[in-house]
This record gives C-alpha cells, sequence and structure tokens, in this order.
C-alpha cells in the first residue's frame, strides 16, 4: 500500500482518510484553541451614584486581575477628564464600584470671610446649603454683605 502525504501526523494511505486526516487535524487545532484563555467581556465601571457615567474600562487577564490601558489595575482612585474623581474599589463578591470623591474648596470673597463650595459629580458647584451655583447665584455671608 502506498503512503500519501504526512498530514500532521496522520498518515493517509487512501484518499478518502486525506479527508479524514484534514477534518481531524482541524478538530485538534480547534479544541486546542478553545482550550486557550477565552478573553472576557470588557468591564465597564460606572459611578455608583449616576450608571450613566463609565468611570473606567476595566479588561480581565488570564489567570485572574484586571488591566486599565494595559496596565495591572487593582483599584484606587481614578480622575475624568471633566475633573470627577472616583475611588474604584472590587467588592469581595467580584462586583466593581466607583464612589465619587467630594472636592470642597474655601473662595474668598473678602479679607475676613469666604464660602465653601463643594464641587458636584456633573461638575457644578453647590453652596453649603445645597444650592448649585448658576451665574444668577447669590450668596450672602453671615456678616451680612451680599455676592
Amino acid at each position: 500500500m502506498q503512503r500519501d502525504q504526512d498530514t500532521h501526523g496522520f498518515h493517509a494511505t487512501r484518499p478518502g482518510r486525506t479527508a479524514l486526516a484534514v477534518c481531524l487535524t482541524a478538530l485538534f487545532a480547534l479544541c486546542a484553541s478553545s482550550a486557550a484563555f477565552a478573553q472576557s467581556e470588557a468591564v465597564a465601571v460606572t459611578s455608583s451614584t449616576n450608571a450613566d457615567i463609565v468611570v473606567v474600562t476595566l479588561q480581565p487577564v488570564e489567570g485572574g486581575g484586571y488591566t486599565r490601558d494595559g496596565e495591572p489595575f487593582t483599584g484606587g482612585l481614578v480622575a475624568l477628564d471633566n475633573g470627577s474623581t472616583y475611588l474604584v474599589t472590587l467588592a469581595a463578591d467580584g462586583t466593581w464600584t466607583a464612589a465619587y470623591q467630594q472636592v470642597t474648596l474655601v473662595v474668598p470673597l473678602n479679607a475676613a470671610e469666604g464660602v465653601s463650595l463643594t464641587r458636584l459629580e456633573d461638575g457644578n458647584f453647590a453652596l453649603p446649603d445645597g444650592q448649585q451655583v448658576t451665574l444668577a447665584t447669590r450668596y450672602t455671608t453671615p456678616s451680612g454683605r451680599t455676592y
């Protein structure tokens, strides 16, 4: 019996066996590729107070863990382009959370007085009473001066 060409370890001795050898080779290649790490979907971590705000997108990696922009990421502070900062943490159940970190600034109004403004998650500011600051906002100091 004459042997045909060697097809990845399978020796075909008849024309029908050549096709079988090619099919088996393809099947083994498919099994080997599916045994490799199948990269999971990226995880979009959203703000805990506003699900429309995606704080960071993380990519699961083989062997566990996540990367952010190709670098290992285990959590921490993440600053967005709009200036908002979030504390991103991984909970014991495997879910990621992103908590907005408020920033309070003291703006001097005169030599003796100032006003504390809190930066809101949407990038706006609020007075100590919670009123959002706009162009028309008036603020009266404890001494009675209005700004």
